[in-house]
């Protein structure tokens, strides 16, 4: 089983990536962040994390990234070349030309876990600056079980579990 932390828009704010890092350390595989870190490509915090560029990164970290973990492939994206706030139907069929059963992305800063085109899509909020019906900033983690099985939960930033996120 893979567990994969998915962070995204901290917008500056280094310190809660050392945090979830320090918080999931023995039990993640991997480490996510969609973008909008305004972080430099040189910060060591990027050894933990897979980065892509977010559109208000002004670092050459690269537009998408592909992850591979035991169970299969996620496609891991800011979202705003990909019109995310409009559709998910781009960045699904991206995903999918590029062999990914789940895509990770942020960009409008709201929480969103659904399925398009046989993808299961991601977005854990902005761990800073959060929008939509759930104003706490949040992040989410990923258990991906080897039957490929797949479950979701969003945390807070202290770590606690959010109840219900989509009620």
């Amino acid at each position: 089983m893979s567990k994969i932390v998915i962070v995204s828009d901290n917008h500056g704010d280094q310190e809660i990536l050392k945090m979830i890092v320090e918080r999931h350390q023995d039990e993640a595989t991997a480490f996510i962040h969609c973008g909008d870190s305004e972080g430099n490509v040189e910060d060591p915090i990027w050894q933990s994390f897979t980065v892509v560029q977010g559109n208000m990164d002004f670092a050459d970290f690269p537009l998408a990234e592909v992850v591979s973990v035991p169970e299969g492939k996620i496609m891991v994206t800011h979202g705003h070349r990909f019109d995310i706030k409009r559709d998910l139907n781009v960045l699904a069929s991206y995903s999918k030309e590029a062999g990914c059963e789940v895509a990770c992305f942020g960009h409008s800063h709201v929480m969103t876990l659904e399925e398009v085109q046989g993808v299961l899509m991601i977005n854990p909020g902005s761990i800073r600056l959060p929008r939509g019906q759930y104003p706490h900033p949040t992040y989410a983690m990923l258990d991906w079980e080897a039957d490929g099985t797949k479950m979701v939960t969003y945390y807070h930033r202290d770590g606690s579990i959010v109840p219900d996120p989509f009620v």
